[in-house]
C-alpha cells in the first residue's frame, strides 16, 4: 500500500511557485449560480470557453470520460447539503472518472502519471470536459473496467459498502465473503442505494437480504436477489424478529426501535438516514426531537450512525481510497453490475436534474461530456 497524506499533511499553497500551467484547451462545463429548489433548467447553463487551466503542485487535471447526474447532485444544487455546499458559481457532478492530462509536481510521489485513469469523489466539478482535482481525492481505476459503469460506484456503492462493512476489521472487510451466512435487513433509502446494498450484500455472501417495500416493488427487489417483505414495521418485524445480523436503516420510522428488535443478540444496526423524521418535521420542536433521535443512536449498544461516503472521506481519507479500489476490483470481476438508465451529453444535464427532482430512476444517469 502506497503512503498517502493525512488531512494534516495537506497545505494548499497560494504562491505562484506552487502553480503549474496547463496548455490552453477548449473546455465545456455546466454551471449554476444560485441555489434553487425548482426549475434547474433555467438556473443551469452550459458554458464553452478557451481556458488556460492552472493547477497547484498537489493537483492533477483529468479529461473527463464519465460523471454522474444523481440525486446527490440535486441535493447540492438545491443547497440542502449545507456543511459541504460548493462555492458559487458551481459545476455539478459529484462523481467523475477520466484520464490524467496534466500532473502537478507532487503527483509522481503518489504514483500518478499522465495517461492514468482515475476516479474522484468531489463536492462538484464532474459535469465538465476537464477538471482539476486534488491528489488526495483521486483513486486509480483499472483500465479493463468500463468508465461509464465504474463512475456509478463512487458515491452510491461506496456508501453502501461502508455501511455494510462498518463493523468489520480492516482485514475482514475485504474478505471475498465477508457477510457469509449473515441475514441483512435493508430499510428505506433511495432506490439506487437499495440496489447497491442488495447487490453488495449478495456479492459478499449474505444468506438472506430482507427489504421492507411496497408491493409494486417486490418483483424489482426479487430480480436483484433480495427478499421483499411488507413495508410497515408492524407487519415485517414478526417475520424477522431476532434473526437479523446487520440492519441498515435509512428511514427511522419508529426511532429505530423495530430494526433493533430484529437483531440477533450480536447483531448490529447502521443508521444511514432519517427520511421519515426529516419529511415530517414542521416546527422547531420537531427539529429538536429529530436531533435528539439522531444523537441517541450514538449511545445505543450495537448501533452506529453513518453519515455517508462524503463525510467518511473527510474522516478517513485512506479508507476512502482502499474501499473504492476494492469496489473497482469487484466490478472488474462482474460481482456487481450498476444498471445504466441513460447516457447523456453535457447539454442535457439540466433536464436530468429536472427529472430527478421529480422521480427516482432504477438506473444511473451518466454524463459523457464528449457526446454531441
Amino acid at each position: 500500500k502506497r503512503h498517502r497524506r493525512t488531512r494534516d499533511d495537506v497545505s494548499v499553497k497560494s504562491d505562484s511557485s506552487s502553480v503549474t500551467e496547463l496548455q490552453r484547451r477548449e473546455n465545456m462545463k455546466v454551471v449554476y449560480t444560485t441555489f434553487h429548489d425548482d426549475k434547474p433548467e433555467k438556473n443551469m447553463k452550459l458554458i464553452r470557453s478557451e481556458m488556460l487551466l492552472l493547477i497547484h503542485s498537489d493537483q492533477v487535471v483529468i479529461k473527463v470520460e464519465a460523471s454522474t447526474v444523481s440525486p446527490l447532485d440535486c441535493i447540492f444544487r438545491r443547497g440542502e447539503f449545507s456543511p459541504y455546499s460548493p462555492p458559487l458559481p458551481a459545476t455539478p457532478g459529484v462523481d467523475c472518472i477520466g484520464r490524467i492530462v496534466k500532473c502537478g509536481r507532487e503527483a509522481s510521489k503518489y504514483g500518478f502519471y499522465k495517461g492514468d485513469r482515475v476516479a474522484a469523489l468531489s463536492i462538484s466539478g464532474g459535469n465538465s470536459r476537464y477538471v482539476a482535482l486534488s491528489i488526495d481525492d483521486v483513486v486509480r481505476v483499472p483500465d479493463e473496467v468500463d468508465p461509464v459503469r465504474a463512475v456509478c460506484l463512487i458515491s452510491t456503492y461506496l456508501t453502501a459498502f461502508q455501511a455494510l462493512s462498518i463493523h468489520s476489521s480492516e482485514i475482514e472487510r475485504y474478505y471475498p465473503k465477508s457477510l457469509k451466512q449473515s441475514n441483512i435487513l435493508i430499510i428505506g433509502g433511495s432506490r439506487l442505494m437499495n440496489l447497491a446494498l442488495i447487490q453488495l450484500s449478495k456479492a459478499l455472501g449474505a444468506k438472506g437480504i430482507f427489504c421492507p417495500s411496497k408491493e409494486e416493488d417486490h418483483a424489482w427487489i426479487k430480480s436483484l436477489g433480495g427478499y421483499p417483505i411488507p413495508l410497515q414495521h408492524e407487519e415485517w418485524l414478526p417475520l424477522v424478529e431476532e434473526q437479523i445480523d446487520l440492519a441498515v436503516d435509512g428511514v427511522c420510522s419508529d426511532g429505530y426501535d423495530s430494526p433493533r428488535k430484529a437483531l440477533t443478540p450480536n447483531g448490529n444496526l447502521v443508521c444511514i438516514g432519517m427520511s421519515s423524521v426529516v419529511k415530517n418535521r414542521k416546527t422547531f420542536l420537531d427539529n429538536f426531537r429529530a436531533i435528539l433521535t439522531e444523537a441517541s443512536t450514538h449511545f445505543m449498544s450495537h448501533t452506529v450512525f453513518y453519515g455517508g461516503a462524503i463525510q467518511s472521506k473527510f474522516d478517513n481519507i485512506d479508507q476512502y481510497h482502499y474501499d473504492l479500489e476494492y469496489l473497482f476490483k469487484l466490478l472488474a470481476k462482474n460481482k456487481i453490475e450498476p444498471p445504466i438508465h441513460r447516457k447523456i451529453p453535457l447539454r442535457k444535464v439540466p433536464l436530468a436534474h429536472h427529472i430527478l427532482d421529480k422521480v427516482e430512476k432504477d438506473g444511473f444517469i451518466v454524463c459523457q461530456p464528449w457526446l454531441k
